[in-house]
């Protein structure tokens, strides 16, 4: 509220955007086109948190990596070693391919 009790139009805002990585509407126009079907918020709100989540999970598994290498700064190596090895995210993103990512660990089970 401004000084004279109105609302602030400069702050009020349409959509909640508590954390949001990724907007909404850039979202909704790729499930569109993918699918031509009609979007709801709600599920734009549960894809976006779970891209978010995805994201920041490959991107903890990324700093641990740089970490214990004693590096600094986190290279498109350490992404792809995070990812292949986690269980979970190397499964996610088996078709995956990081350029500069060095070469994938392939084991006894895809040949």
């Amino acid at each position: 509220l401004g000084k004279s009790g109105k609302k602030d139009i400069k702050k009020a805002t349409t959509g909640d955007k508590e954390g949001a990585f990724f907007k909404q509407t850039q979202i909704k126009r790729v499930i569109k086109h993918m699918t031509n079907m009609r979007v709801s918020k709600d599920s734009l709100k549960s894809l976006s948190a779970g891209l978010t989540y995805i994201i920041l999970e490959i991107l903890d598994g990324g700093k641990n990596v740089a970490i214990n290498e004693g590096k600094k700064k986190m290279s498109p190596r350490h992404i792809n070693t995070a990812i292949t090895s986690d269980l979970e995210l190397s499964t996610l993103l088996k078709n995956h391919y990081i350029q500069s990512g060095g070469s994938k660990k392939f084991g006894m089970q895809e040949l």
